[in-house]
């Protein structure tokens, strides 16, 4: 099965999704780089992303995604963007780093992905920070709209679009198949952006959820107070591997 699967990560980095492309994979042991990957313990997958930035997926081998780095340079010394941070699958940090500093809005969230804590920081500088019970009621995945964004022709033919373009077949190449989670954006245009993972299983199945939810058609926007606004939503995709 690891082989399988590690030659199913290499077969991968020669494909591309409408926002990214697999560059390389590096493989680790436990005592550093390996140059085999049936030797490898954990391995890192390296996407550059269409403004030249450039993105370094942790992942150890049948493992959850671990953590997601972003950077401006492909030497990686330069972190920029979206950085993300997971515990045994589960988004954990969100938050965004310009010029090697955190920048912007961060949040941290229990393992029921409610927000347990959220700090604001400008160029690496904290300015405040907010805490406690009011905050783990809250979720900010879903923001308040009068009306939610929603697909051309409505939530059946959402489904339907998930149903024709998921290839069920990756899940034979996984260790038992699982629930995949994407957070997505819906802008005041109804374009998706900023899509990533909050839910891991393991990298063959992250990154079909991941192809699937980049190449969806534009939406309807959310509507607050007659206007459009940015709505994010969180989409569930399941993998059955046959016993």
């Amino acid at each position: 099965m690891k082989t399988i699967l590690l030659h199913l990560i290499l077969i991968c980095s020669a494909c591309t999704t409408s926002a990214q492309k697999v560059t390389d994979i590096i493989y680790f042991d436990e005592n550093g780089q390996v140059k085999k990957a049936k030797k490898a313990t954990h391995f890192i997958v390296i996407k550059q992303k269409p403004d030249n930035g450039y993105e370094r997926s942790y992942y150890p081998v049948h493992g959850p995604l671990e953590k997601l780095e972003s950077y401006s340079d492909a030497s990686f010394t330069i972190l920029e963007g979206k950085y993300l941070q997971y515990n045994n699958g589960r988004l954990e940090q969100d938050g965004t780093y310009h010029n090697n500093q955190k920048n912007g809005i961060w949040y941290y969230y229990n393992d029921t992905f409610k927000v347990i804590k959220k700090e604001k920081y400008l160029n690496g500088t904290l300015l405040w920070q907010v805490q406690g019970d009011s905050l783990a009621k809250q979720d900010t995945i879903k923001f308040g709209a009068e009306k939610e964004a929603e697909f051309a022709g409505g939530p059946q033919a959402w489904w339907r679009y998930l149903v024709t373009n998921i290839d069920a077949n990756v899940a034979l190449n996984s260790v038992s198949g699982g629930k995949v989670i994407v957070i997505f954006c819906i802008t005041k245009e109804g374009k998706p952006v900023d899509i990533y993972i909050r839910k891991s299983v393991e990298y063959v199945l992250d990154e079909e959820a991941l192809r699937v939810c980049y190449k969806m058609p534009s939406w309807n926007p959310a509507m607050q107070k007659g206007k459009p606004v940015n709505f994010y939503a969180a989409q569930p995709i399941s993998f059955v591997k046959p016993k």
